[in-house]
C-alpha cells in the first residue's frame, strides 16, 4: 500500500530514504552516490515537496514495513510526470505498479518519464516489460569547480538574450522535438537559464544551456544541421564553465553521449555512471 507522507511523518523516513539513494541497484535519478549531492542536500530538496502543491512523498508498505520511497511531481498542464527521487529496498515491482496505478488514477493522461543507473536492472526490466520505452541512455558525468582556473575563451561566443534568442532557436529546433525544455519554455524562464551561442563570421555554430546556482546541470549542446562538432562542443563548454565558475557554481552535472563522452573527459568532467531514461507516453496506469 501507498502512504502519503506529511512534513511530520516524513522526519521518521527521511535517514531510509537517503540510505537507499546511496545504491544504484535501488534507486532512481537524481543520484546521490556521485561525490558532489550531499545528505543535507538530499533532506533539505525533499523537504521542499511539502511547500509545493505539485509534489508528494509517498510510502510503499508491505504488511506494515517500508519497503520504499516515492517523491514525484505531476505537472499536469504540460502532461508530465517524473520523480524527484525513488527507492525501494524490497518489494519494487509491486512498488513501481502501485505507484503507476495510483499517479494514472490523480494525472490521467500524463506521460512518464523515469531515470534510473543502468544497475537498476530490476525496475529498468519491469517498466519495459510494462508498456516504457528507452527514450535516452547517456552518461552522468560531473565538474567539481573547487580548484579550477578561469580558462581563455575562444572568440565567437555570445550570451543569448531576448534580441539574439532566434538565433539559438533555430538551432534548438533540431533537439527539441522530445524535450520538455524546448524553445518557449526556455524563452519564458531566460532569466534562470545561462545560454551561449557560438558564432563564426556572424554564423552560429552551436548552442550550449545551463541552470542551477550552487549545484547546475548543462542540459545540452546543440549543433548546426545537428551534425557534432568536436571543437564547437570543447569551446562553449570551456565557455560554460568559466561563466559557472565566475558565478559561483560549486558543481556541475552534464549527461553526455557516445559521442561526446570523449570531449567531456577530456575537459575535466568524471564519470558518475550511465544513466537510462524510461518514458511511457500514453500515460501512467495505462
Amino acid at each position: 500500500m501507498l502512504q502519503k507522507l506529511t512534513r511530520e511523518t516524513w522526519k521518521k523516513y527521511v535517514d531510509y530514504a537517503y540510505e537507499l539513494a546511496l545504491c544504484p541497484a535501488r534507486t532512481s535519478y537524481p543520484v546521490y552516490y556521485d561525490g558532489i549531492k550531499t545528505k543535507e542536500d538530499f533532506i533539505s530538496r525533499t523537504e521542499k515537496a511539502f511547500d509545493l502543491e505539485e509534489e508528494e512523498i509517498l510510502l510503499y508498505l508491505e504488511e506494515g514495513e517500508p519497503c520504499g520511497w516515492i517523491h514525484y511531481y505531476g505537472l499536469e498542464e504540460d502532461r508530465y510526470l517524473s520523480t524527484v527521487s525513488m527507492s525501494f529496498s524490497a518489494h519494487m515491482e509491486q512498488g513501481l505498479e502501485a505507484f503507476l496505478a495510483y499517479a494514472g488514477d490523480k494525472y490521467p493522461g500524463c506521460q512518464v518519464w523515469l531515470g534510473f543507473p543502468e544497475e537498476n536492472r530490476q525496475a529498468l526490466s519491469w517498466l519495459a516489460e510494462n508498456g516504457f520505452e528507452t527514450e535516452e541512455e547517456s552518461y552522468n558525468d560531473v565538474f567539481a569547480m573547487e580548484g579550477y582556473g578561469v580558462r581563455e575563451e575562444a572568440g565567437g561566443i555570445k550570451r543569448v538574450t531576448e534580441e539574439n534568442f532566434p538565433l539559438f532557436a533555430k538551432l534548438h529546433s533540431l533537439y527539441e522535438a522530445e524535450m520538455y525544455w524546448n524553445s518557449e519554455r526556455l524563452r519564458r524562464n531566460l532569466d534562470k537559464w545561462r545560454i551561449f551561442l557560438y558564432c563564426e563570421e556572424g554564423i552560429p555554430l552551436g548552442a550550449v544551456y545551463c541552470t542551477g546556482e550552487g549545484l547546475a546541470e548543462i542540459f545540452g549542446v546543440d549543433f548546426a544541421g545537428g551534425v557534432y562538432r568536436p571543437e564547437v562542443f570543447r569551446v562553449l563548454t570551456e565557455a560554460m564553465l568559466n561563466a559557472c565558475k565566475i558565478q559561483g557554481v560549486r558543481n556541475l552535472i552534464f549527461f553526455n553521449d557516445q559521442e561526446s563522452q570523449p570531449d567531456a573527459l577530456a575537459l575535466g568532467f568524471t564519470c558518475v555512471g550511465k544513466y537510462v531514461l524510461m518514458v511511457k507516453k500514453e500515460g501512467a496506469g495505462q
